[in-house]
């Protein structure tokens, strides 16, 4: 099937409403019995995403909800589709408490979404602002939980290099639930971002088990997550080759 336009590269209103189709598909195909199962890369393009069938709502698969979306863009900004009115002003607050950067640049309405203009680049960072980024993410995913709207999945939907995954959430019992992020980086370190004590102690002997080469060091207060530097370089594609 051939689309006309071009919705998976294009910004602005046909943009939009190639994710607001995104998120209709979905409720459309639950209210029969499908239900997003995954999402892949298979060719280094946009994601395919795969259903699977439960009629009979077997393994609580039977929830019908409403969806919504969060769209990373550019190097700056974040686009709130589908979302209640109430969830700009939590957006405003939880960036302003978690990102780096402090303020917002500006926000406002953009082509019926939402959207945040961050100050800084904090999906192009390096250094600590890939720390700051990734904890900004993991307290929206919290927040947004605690407001009854629960992570499903993301979709990587275009092919544009500058545009992230959507993140697309569907409306569910609101609770408080602790989130983190385990982040490779670089050729030899692992972060644990946002996470509780127990957690670090749990991954430092996940590593020390099952990685033969061990950890070199550990950074505790790496801009508020601990590091691991680990021996090697395992996020190097070609280490086990040179070995």
């Amino acid at each position: 099937m051939r689309l006309m336009g071009m919705p998976w590269v294009s910004e602005n209103d046909e943009g939009m409403d190639a994710r607001r189709f995104i998120l209709q598909m979905l409720h459309e195909l639950q209210e029969i019995g499908w239900f997003l199962y995954n999402t892949a890369n298979v060719k280094g393009t946009a994601d395919c995403m795969f259903f699977i069938r439960h009629p009979n709502g077997e393994d609580g698969w039977d929830e019908k909800s409403d969806f919504s979306m969060i769209s990373l863009n550019n190097n700056d900004r974040l686009r709130l589709i589908d979302c209640d009115e109430k969830m700009p002003a939590r957006f405003r607050k939880c960036i302003d408490t978690h990102w780096g950067k402090g303020l917002i640049q500006r926000e406002g309405q953009f082509h019926g979404a939402y959207e945040f203009k961050f100050k800084g680049e904090p999906w192009c960072a390096d250094a600590q602002d890939v720390v700051y980024s990734r904890y900004l993410i993991v307290k929206v995913i919290e927040m947004l939980r605690k407001h009854g709207w629960e992570f499903y999945h993301a979709v990587d939907m275009t092919r544009k290099l500058n545009d992230k995954a959507v993140m697309i959430f569907r409306k569910s019992t609101p609770k408080e639930v602790i989130h983190w992020a385990l982040a490779p980086a670089e050729v030899d370190k692992l972060r644990v971002i946002g996470a509780p004590n127990s957690v670090i102690e749990t991954v430092r002997k996940f590593i020390q088990h099952y990685y033969p080469n061990g950890i070199t060091s550990e950074n505790p207060n790496f801009y508020s997550c601990h590091e691991f530097k680990m021996k090697g370089m395992p996020w190097y594609e070609f280490a086990a080759s040179k070995k």
